[in-house]
């Protein structure tokens, strides 16, 4: 006998026909995987593969274990170099099926553990040095590898060629932007995010790893609008519970196959916010479990077919059946269970709703042709948008007039920069070094700039 999970996993497995199309319908330049095998021989040869294919594609939907030499990875060891040290090559051996990652490390290190494992080209399987071979890992390099892309980006560039103002841009509009892809997907930890704000705060300061300056200001203190006295920039942190905000408000709105196959796995007949997160869950849906909360009063439902739960999502006037009862219900029945071919079913209303809250619901018309709506109540229009959802999780401050004028279009940049540091006492005259425990003068240090011993110079960045 089929269970009820296994006829969620079978509902969800695309049908041949929905398979072919899907790949005649891709890149045929584009390749599919680390085999070099284009979308063009798929097509070509798939009147002999396509049994394989499917069945291939049916196991993954019927959550068949995934082979661990998929993610197996090996570490070859190369002499270690002076160069900022990251993960620099991730090569498939085709031979051996496994990634082969390169890491530095001492040269006189390398003989004594070729010696100690046997292995003649000091080529070593994670397991070797005590890290699990297919649990947890992949994540960890993916964000070693952004941490490197992020610094060497930065690392690259000058002070003597860019201002503040030039600097300030650069950070804005390129490297600000390099983590936003993985975000969306990953969610890092406070760590990755701390570093990110440090490697920007320095490059805002000094221009250059090279150069030694004072750090007026963390990061994450700069970060804000420009109308509250920052830099209009958003910080990593914020910036990553945004994009787990998307997440959350795709899945509740469940109009993608994702959003469809995370539900049908995890919530089955509940509403999402009944549904916890257990150990050995995708760390996904962890995320989502820890948002959603902060996420609930954010979202309305715009009543259409009323395929919606009727206790717990907000449909009454932005206010949900839960709310407005003071209750918590685990029940699965939808809205339009109490629809009549007339409107509203008040008599079916009646027998579980007080008579006060049935008078609100009569007053909502209804449109049963039109799909129900998930609406955001922190936009004017109602739909979701990232720099919008970056206000709700952020500190704000207070805005002002002065701040405003500063920025405006007619005054230079630097200018702006320029004058907010004065504002906000980030520039060096004697009584700011001396606060910063430099007993010498400002005519000093400005003559000295950048050629300051490192020990001179406090870093005050946290």
């Amino acid at each position: 006998m089929v269970s009820q999970e296994e006829n969620r996993s079978l509902s969800l497995c695309p049908l041949l026909e929905e398979i072919k199309s899907t790949l005649f319908n891709m890149n045929v330049n584009s390749v599919a995987g680390l085999d070099g095998l284009t979308v063009k021989s798929f097509q070509h040869s798939w009147h002999i593969i396509f049994e394989e294919v499917h069945s291939a594609i049916m196991d993954f939907f019927n959550d068949s274990p995934i082979p661990k030499f998929f993610s197996s990875t090996y570490i070859a060891l190369i002499p270690k170099s002076n160069e900022f040290e990251a993960v620099s090559g991730l090569v498939f051996n085709k031979d051996k099926g496994c990634f082969v990652i390169s890491k530095n490390v001492p040269p006189n290190r390398i003989l004594d553990i070729k010696n100690f494992t046997g292995f003649s080209q000091a080529t070593l399987p994670l397991k070797y040095l005590g890290i699990p071979l297919f649990k947890g890992r992949k994540k960890t390099f993916l964000f070693d590898g952004l941490l490197s892309t992020v610094h060497n980006r930065l690392a690259s560039w000058d002070s003597k060629f860019l201002s503040f103002s030039g600097r300030l841009v650069l950070i804005k509009s390129v490297h600000a932007s390099i983590p936003v892809y993985n975000f969306q997907v990953l969610f890092p930890t406070k760590t990755v995010v701390l570093r990110i704000d440090r490697i920007f705060n320095k490059f805002f300061w000094r221009g250059s790893s090279v150069n030694s300056k004072i750090h007026w200001s963390s990061w994450n203190k700069w970060c804000g609008t420009l109308q509250e006295g920052d830099l209009g920039c958003k910080s990593m942190t914020d910036l990553a519970s945004a994009f787990s905000f998307k997440l959350c408000y795709n899945l509740r709105a469940n109009v993608s196959l994702w959003a469809n196959f995370m539900r049908s796995k995890y919530c089955g007949d509940l509403h999402p916010s009944n549904c916890l997160y257990s150990k050995g869950h995708y760390k996904v849906w962890h995320c989502l479990c820890q948002i959603k909360w902060k996420l609930k009063s954010c979202l309305a439902w715009g009543l259409g077919e009323g395929n919606i739960f009727l206790w717990q999502d907000r449909w009454i006037n932005g206010l949900s059946l839960e709310a407005l009862l003071n209750t918590n219900s685990r029940s699965m029945v939808r809205v339009n269970f109490f629809y009549s071919a007339n409107g509203w079913d008040l008599d079916k209303l009646s027998s579980i709703i007080p008579d006060s809250i049935i008078q609100m619901i009569a007053n909502i018309s209804l449109n049963r042709n039109a799909k129900d709506a998930l609406l955001c109540t922190f936009t004017k229009d109602g739909l979701f948008r990232t720099k919008d959802a970056w206000h709700v999780f952020r500190n704000k401050k207070e805005s002002s007039k002065p701040f405003k004028m500063m920025w405006h279009k007619s005054i230079p940049t630097t200018v702006s920069i320029l004058n907010l540091r004065i504002l906000k006492e980030f520039i060096p005259t004697d009584e700011l070094l001396r606060k910063r425990g430099l007993l010498f003068s400002s005519g000093w240090v400005a003559g000295r700039v950048g050629v300051l011993p490192e020990a001179l110079v406090p870093d005050i960045s946290f």
